[in-house]
């Protein structure tokens, strides 16, 4: 029963937001390929696809993430993204979000489990800190058990 279980999505990134450097410049000051980046004046589609809404970036976007489907905790990966990325950039990190929004975000769709959440250290909340970086959390339960 237990492999019929439908797992978590877990998605922790790094973000930048409203600048006005080139991505490459913005990618090898933080020495991260990112994972998903727009440029101002790009078209995107919005809406269904029968509809056919486009707009127009009107900002810059740069992002370097992970995604993990996995019922483990939740605050091991977060730990494990601080420690093992932002850590080794903290200065790089804190010089861009001087100029610019830098943002640290952690999204779970939640499928299993009544109890979303993690616990952050003192140290993790301080390094977040040193970087000027926002955080933003979100969870979405969508288990049957939580309606």
């Amino acid at each position: 029963m237990a492999s019929d279980m439908e797992k978590n999505k877990d998605h922790i990134e790094l973000k930048f937001y409203d600048f006005d450097i080139l991505h490459k410049d913005l990618t090898e000051l933080i020495k991260l390929t990112p994972t998903n980046f727009w440029v101002i004046g790009d078209n995107y589609k919005i809406g269904p696809p029968n509809r056919n809404g486009e707009r127009i970036r009107t900002s810059n976007f740069w992002c370097f993430d992970k995604f993990a489907e996995t019922n483990e905790y939740l605050g091991d990966l977060v730990e494990e993204f601080i420690d093992n990325i932002i850590v080794l950039r903290i200065q790089e990190i804190k010089s861009l979000t001087e100029k610019y929004h830098g943002e640290f975000s952690v999204v779970q769709y939640m499928y299993e489990g009544c109890n979303p959440g993690f616990c952050l250290s003192k140290n993790h909340i301080d390094i977040l800190s040193k970087c000027g970086l926002a955080l933003n959390i979100d969870f979405y339960v969508l288990s049957e058990s939580s309606v």
